[in-house]
């Protein structure tokens, strides 16, 4: 997923100027991880297990920043279940 560029560090996250509309708990096959989506779409590509449109947070950021991150971006956390 790195090579595709779907990984970003929490740090390079949060230099980021860009919009995200969600951010997203999830479980893709490989643990809980923590995803930004860039918009409110949630297509899943199943040949690599990811968000078409966002980004996985490696490595996954504690609660309280993310839900600071989200609080100070207007962005909502969300839990989805994935089925694959």
């Amino acid at each position: 997923m790195r090579k595709a560029g779907l990984v970003c560090s929490w740090d390079a996250l949060l230099d980021d100027t860009g919009t995200f509309a969600t951010i997203a708990r999830t479980n893709l096959g490989y643990g809980t991880e923590v995803w930004v989506l860039r918009d409110e779409g949630r297509d899943i590509d199943l040949t690599v297990r990811a968000f078409k449109n966002g980004l996985l947070i490696f490595p996954r950021p504690n609660t309280g920043d993310l839900e600071a991150f989200a609080q100070a971006h207007g962005v909502k956390i969300v839990q989805i279940q994935a089925k694959l």
